[in-house]
């Protein structure tokens, strides 16, 4: 199937959220501007910053691709997650049209979106959000992370503990979910090139995308 004919996200019911930790993903739509660039960056970190204390949600890690990115989110509840993930995709429309100087629609879709909730699963989702470039084949230079995610705030890469290799204010909130802060000090090599197990997937289809899915975007 070419990139013209890739299906959208299937309106199936959406998977319940309750004080979870979330992985959810935005693709723009084709023929736009790549997102991995200095301005794009900060559109979408101010809209980052913008979206603080306005909904029961939190960013805590994100990676921005050319044409989707991926977050790992916590929010109260499903009305919680779709009200700011609405309010979060205006915002970063918004902003990306006045910077590309055009008008329109800027998203392709709908959000997915997972639940994760144990902390191997978790510990795997963050590698793979931060050093998803990476997996995508993105030239990152070694023993650095992608500036284009959450990576530069991280304080967990090898040889490098308790340290952050950014100085500025993180776009990010810190984790108040304890499974998902445990999964955060997971020690993580800077060159790590995400390969999710096979355990980690699943093949309920009843809510949404699967993990599956998610992993092949």
């Amino acid at each position: 199937m070419s990139k013209v004919e890739r299906k959208r996200v299937a309106h199936r019911k959406r998977e319940k959220v309750m004080h979870n930790v979330v992985h959810v993903g935005m693709r723009i739509e084709q023929g736009l501007p790549s997102m991995r660039t200095r301005g794009a960056l900060e559109v979408i970190h101010e809209a980052f910053r913008a979206q603080r204390s306005r909904f029961e949600f939190r960013i805590v890690e994100f990676a921005i691709l050319s044409n989707h990115m991926h977050l790992v989110v916590e929010a109260k509840d499903s009305e919680e997650l779709a009200a700011a993930m609405k309010g979060l995709a205006v915002r970063i429309a918004r902003g990306l049209n006045n910077l590309w100087e055009r008008a329109g629609q800027v998203f392709a879709d709908r959000y997915w979106s997972r639940v994760v909730r144990k902390v191997h699963e978790l510990r795997r989702l963050v590698c793979y959000v931060m050093q998803n470039a990476r997996r995508h084949g993105v030239r990152i230079p070694s023993g650095r992370p992608d500036e284009f995610s959450s990576g530069p705030w991280f304080q967990h890469w090898r040889d490098h503990e308790g340290r952050t290799f950014s100085s500025e204010p993180p776009p990010t909130e810190r984790a108040s979910d304890m499974a998902l802060q445990c999964a955060r000090r997971f020690v993580l090599e800077l060159d790590e090139t995400p390969n999710p197990r096979p355990d980690w997937r699943t093949r309920d289809r009843g809510d949404r995308m699967t993990l599956d899915e998610l992993l092949k975007l």
